[in-house]
């Protein structure tokens, strides 16, 4: 990709694609998990990169479940500084 910028390399990945390389690069200073509506009611989180799934009947409790699951994941000396969680909705509507 000589003389091309990196932005027209990731233009062509998807969004989770982009984070999952985003997440990567900040090698354990951070990990991201994308968060989604659970079917069953509150919320759905999964990390990138790393197999942690947790949910929560709300925000608040997702927020508390995301961290006690990075927390058992991880040992003390290789947890990420920040939890960052990215909100994930899918609409649909008719055509």
């Amino acid at each position: 990709m000589q003389g091309r910028p990196a932005t027209h390399v990731l233009s062509g990945l998807s969004c989770i694609d982009r984070l999952s390389l985003q997440a990567q690069a900040r090698a354990m200073k951070e990990i991201i998990f994308l968060v989604e509506d659970s079917p069953e009611g509150g919320y759905e989180a999964r990390a990138l990169g790393h197999s942690i799934f947790t949910d929560g009947d709300d925000l608040e409790q997702l927020k508390v479940n995301v961290k006690d699951a990075v927390a058992t994941h991880f040992d003390a000396a290789d947890q990420p500084k920040v939890i960052r969680l990215h909100m994930v909705k899918e609409i649909v509507i008719a055509a």
